[in-house]
């Protein structure tokens, strides 16, 4: 998304001054474009190199999630959050290729392929920083812990996906035989009843809209089942609808106008109507050839497909049935990653026009709209969930290394307003038109503002130098992964 870096001279072969002046035009336009993304211009590094604040008078403090409490189970990773009031409720899951074995270890003993666990959220406690830059520091007494875990269930089947309701206190766990396992979260000892909802296969993703149960499994069938009495009540397979090989990948409910999106490992997104009690297909979306990995839904009522490194944004109409007159609308197309990571993870933060993005690096990143604003490294494994506490403001964090990280967003959410807005109108102006297939660079033709007066030089650095997030914001607990910033 960004110029080519000017070619390099070859050794004892002199440049002319037409030479030199178009590589310093072509590095200008590279540190311009550089400059213009709020996450790279927050980086330390990036305005010392520049000298970026005695220049513009534009002296700002670098912005960063701030790691809080944490806790891990390294056996299993992460496959559902849900918090209500001050506890939390987890779901992990065996992730190893040893799970495929399924029954073969209850020889010797019952398999044990997932827990689900109950944590005590404790209120109004300091957070710190690890001091220490290993992955250990993040499980050590320098980072508070994330309460006392009140209940623990070994589960003899892998848990795919799970799902809370607030209003009835039930908590749902889709399960890898084709079951959906009901607990009450006030008595959890045992489960309150099970749905056999897919025959033996496998539940992809489990949701609740209030007092329905909506579940998709790979049996390629979506399914309506009573939270009261657990019966099923409605739905059937979309056999017709699917291509050859075409399985379920994600699910989401909008809650406002009681749609269920249903994404594919083909690239599309099937839109149905529940609010009768009786699946209604409304629409499908098409996202190129690129597996869906995650859908969300904001407060304004615009829809988030992740794919790939792109995320499609689509505007959900207010009134029931438009779907089928002339589908939905696509607002734009923007790439999170501009390294190539892929978006597992998103959720858009209600009541503001922030959404987060989990990378299959371990990284977050914060968007501002389109524009990434903040990012921070969890762990070395990709994030399967992103869930946010509203009571508290707090972004919870699931990665597949078992570990349950909680995400401070900083309170400031844009640097230098205006400047910020500009870089808005440019980015929507070039972004928006942008096919997932053919991202298209920034122009360099565009302006050059009176700082890069005098084109610097770009420093090489050790090409061992790992880049662990997409996003270059500035990080002091992270040092190791910002080395490569202007590696060529």
């Amino acid at each position: 998304m960004l110029p080519s870096l000017p070619s390099k001279t070859i050794p004892f072969i002199g440049i002319d001054s037409n030479g030199i002046q178009k590589r310093a035009r072509e590095l200008v336009a590279l540190l311009t474009s550089l400059s213009r993304r709020p996450d790279i211009r927050q980086s330390q590094t990036f305005r010392t190199f520049l000298d970026y604040d005695s220049q513009t008078g534009l002296s700002t403090s670098p912005h960063e999630l701030i790691r809080g409490r944490t806790t891990t189970d390294p056996r299993y990773g992460v496959v559902g959050i849900s918090t209500i009031g001050d506890v939390m409720v987890s779901v992990h899951a065996d992730t190893t290729a040893l799970s495929r074995l399924g029954k073969v270890w209850s020889i010797i003993e019952p398999d044990q392929l997932g827990q689900f666990s109950l944590w005590r959220i404790a209120r109004g406690t300091a957070v710190t920083q690890p001091s220490d830059k290993s992955d250990e520091a993040n499980i050590s007494s320098d980072v508070l812990r994330l309460g006392e875990q009140v209940f623990t269930r070994v589960l003899p089947e892998l848990a795919n996906s799970s799902a809370l309701s607030l209003t009835t206190n039930i908590f749902v766990m889709g399960m890898g035989n084709g079951v959906l396992v009901v607990y009450d979260i006030e008595s959890p000892l045992a489960p309150k009843y099970s749905i056999r909802a897919h025959g033996t296969s496998p539940v992809v993703a489990v949701g609740i809209s209030e007092n329905t149960i909506v579940s998709i499994g790979l049996d390629g069938a979506l399914r309506l089942s009573s939270a009261t009495t657990g019966l099923l009540v409605s739905g059937g397979k979309l056999s017709k609808r699917l291509e050859s090989g075409e399985v379920f990948t994600c699910m989401h409910i909008h809650q406002e106008t009681q749609r269920v999106f249903i994404g594919t490992n083909k690239g599309r997104v099937f839109i149905y109507d529940i609010a009768t009690g009786t699946p209604q297909f409304l629409h499908t979306l098409s996202m190129v050839s690129y597996p869906v990995h995650s859908i969300t839904t904001s407060s304004n009522n615009e829809l988030f497909v992740a794919f790939d490194a792109m995320v499609s944004v689509f505007e959900i109409p207010s009134t029931k049935g438009t779907e089928r007159e002339g589908g939905m609308k696509r607002v734009q197309n923007f790439q999170v990653s501009k390294s190539g990571l892929q978006v597992h993870a998103c959720l858009a933060i209600p009541k503001s026009t922030l959404t987060a993005f989990g990378l299959s690096d371990g990284s977050v990143v914060i968007c501002n709209k389109t524009l990434p604003i903040y990012s921070r490294y969890f762990s070395e494994e990709r994030i399967n969930v992103l869930h946010y506490s509203q009571p508290d403001g707090v972004l919870w964090v699931g990665t597949d290394d078992g570990r349950i990280s909680e995400c401070i967003i900083p309170s400031s959410v844009v640097e230098d307003s205006e400047y910020v807005a500009d870089c808005a109108l440019e980015e929507s102006s070039t972004v928006s038109t942008v096919s997932p297939m053919d991202p298209q660079p920034l122009r360099s033709t565009d302006r050059v503002p009176e700082v890069l007066s005098e084109a610097p030089l770009l420093v090489s650095q050790s090409s061992t130098s790992a880049v662990k997030s997409s996003a270059l914001a500035e990080d002091s607990d992270d040092e190791d992964w910002k080395r490569g910033i202007f590696s060529t």
